[in-house]
């Protein structure tokens, strides 16, 4: 790991999307550890609903759930869970946590107002829609927003330009709302990093800091062998 990069940690070509996951989970234990435990929303609000009698169906139906209709994920799950060493529920609880929370009482709620340092997500493409043409190949991403957060960056998002890689890039690196800009800088969300899967060159490039600027630190070949996974692995 260079003075200023990422950690580059190479796995796979993995059996199932369990094993690959799990070997991520337990290299980056140490983390994803701290990431939990810094986590106010799950430590003040997710865990002790958790543990509550109320909440028992409604966890119970979103394991069901998204066991039998998502299996693939559902293993990535657990995998990572079981490779860094922490409870399953607490993984489950931080990425259902949209699904969880309308159902914490409105007096604990209210918590929410309480400030956490960084908070790490992925974040697709903000517009609900968003098309692209290039070399005669027209792509399109649809998203479901509900929160505000999403809702004002797809707003912001549908009136900036978006007809090329250079496009999106700008869109993805901009500043301009106060509350919810589409690039977060802090200091209750920050952007990590920005992925760009450019399916004509066959890239897959990280940028890291403001795409905007067009900072590549590092960038992967999606043809090579030791890259591509078999197809039927890739189902979900």
């Amino acid at each position: 790991m260079g003075a200023e990069g990422f950690e580059i940690f190479e796995v796979g070509p993995c059996e199932d999307a369990y094993t690959m996951v799990y070997l991520i989970g337990q290299r980056f234990s140490n983390k994803i550890k701290s990431r939990l435990a810094s986590d106010l929303i799950l430590q003040d609000q997710l865990l002790p609903f958790a543990q509550t009698t109320e909440s028992q169906p409604l966890i119970q139906s979103l394991t069901e759930n998204h066991r039998s209709k998502f299996p693939r994920l559902w293993d990535e799950l657990v995998g990572t869970a079981d490779g860094s060493g922490v409870p399953v529920l607490e993984i489950m609880l931080i990425n259902f946590r949209k699904e969880i929370l309308p159902f914490i009482p409105k007096t604990v709620q209210s918590m929410l107002l309480k400030p956490v340092s960084r908070e790490i997500k992925f974040r697709p493409i903000p517009p609900a829609t968003i098309s692209l043409s290039d070399g005669g190949t027209e792509f399109n991403v649809h998203v479901k927003v509900h929160d505000e957060n999403s809702l004002t960056t797809q707003r912001k998002a549908t009136t900036l330009p978006k007809g090329s890689k250079e496009d999106v890039l700008s869109l993805l690196g901009d500043t301009d709302e106060s509350t919810y800009p589409i690039y977060m800088t802090g200091p209750t969300l920050c952007t990590v990093c920005t992925a760009v899967i450019d399916l004509n060159e066959q890239t897959l490039s990280i940028l890291e800091g403001n795409p905007k600027n067009r900072e590549i630190s590092h960038i992967f070949s999606t043809c090579s062998e030791d890259f591509k996974m078999p197809l039927q692995k890739l189902k979900v």
